[in-house]
């Protein structure tokens, strides 16, 4: 495997105007079933709530994390970070209470037929 320089994503990358936000709607929408359908603008405000947004080349790969504050309505986040944020409230030994409970089972994702 080749070694590959990790490039930051601001959030003038992801407006509409610029290339790179083109290519990161376009790329999102194409699997909107599994990440849910954005707009323009919602991207970039997704973009600038991530504590972490990076890529690899011309969005061979990339990676938005949100932390448990940001200001995300997706109910598919909303249920993680409930759950994540009761178990955080349990104490030492959280790390392993994770581990042990990967069972846990979002509720399935809405589809449209």
């Amino acid at each position: 495997m080749t070694d590959v320089e990790l490039q930051a994503i601001t959030g003038v990358d992801a407006s509409l105007t610029a290339p790179l936000g083109e290519t990161l709607l376009v790329l999102n929408n194409a699997h909107a079933q599994e990440l849910s359908w954005l707009e323009p603008e919602r991207l970039q405000h997704l973009v600038k709530q991530a504590f972490l947004a990076r890529r690899i080349g011309n969005l061979d790969a990339f990676i938005l994390a949100l932390d448990q504050d940001a200001r995300y309505d997706s109910p598919n986040f909303l249920w993680f970070r409930a759950r994540v944020s009761a178990l955080r409230l349990r104490g030492p030994g959280r790390g392993r209470i994770i581990r042990t409970r990967t069972r846990l089972c979002a509720p399935p994702l809405s589809r449209s037929v």
